[in-house]
């Protein structure tokens, strides 16, 4: 039985339990502590037979291989088998697809600039780290960041 549906039997809610929010049948999910904010959320991960237990403000970009989804947040990305689609399914507002294996967390994005004459947008992040966005992404990407004004990205 559910945690939320034993809770509802009991009476009341968990007290200070882990609840999932959303779940897939993959190795990630999405859970908040009960009581708390939703600025609480973490994204459960078991990465090398560990759980990882990651705030979603300190993810700053989720990259694809193959089969696996990378959460790259501080140190090692963790790794977790599944599709991309099933976790953008699960994150809220603040995370956004750039490219076909690459999401971002908007609000680690310091600046924008052009990359060649492409079409492609490089978007640097808090920690110096960069990455681009695919050219079919770009018109959305520089209207999500700027706001949906016609200003174009800074040249590099």
């Amino acid at each position: 039985m559910p945690i939320r549906q034993r809770a509802k039997k009991r009476g009341g809610a968990p007290r200070n339990r882990l609840i999932p929010l959303e779940t897939t049948g993959h190795g990630f999910r999405v859970i908040r502590l009960a009581r708390e904010s939703p600025a609480s959320a973490r994204l459960v991960v078991i990465h090398l037979g560990e759980t990882l237990l990651i705030p979603l403000s300190e993810i700053r970009l989720i990259t694809t291989e193959r089969n696996y989804v990378l959460v790259h947040s501080s140190g090692e990305p963790a790794r977790a088998r599944g599709p991309l689609r099933a976790l953008m399914a699960l994150l809220d507002q603040r995370f956004f697809r750039v490219r076909r294996e690459a999401v971002v967390n908007l609000e680690r994005v310091v600046r924008v600039s052009a990359n060649g004459g492409h079409g492609q947008l490089l978007l640097h992040m808090d920690d110096g780290t960069s990455t681009t966005s695919g050219r079919d992404y770009s018109p959305a990407v520089r209207a999500r960041l700027l706001g949906g004004n016609r200003l174009r990205a800074q040249r590099a």
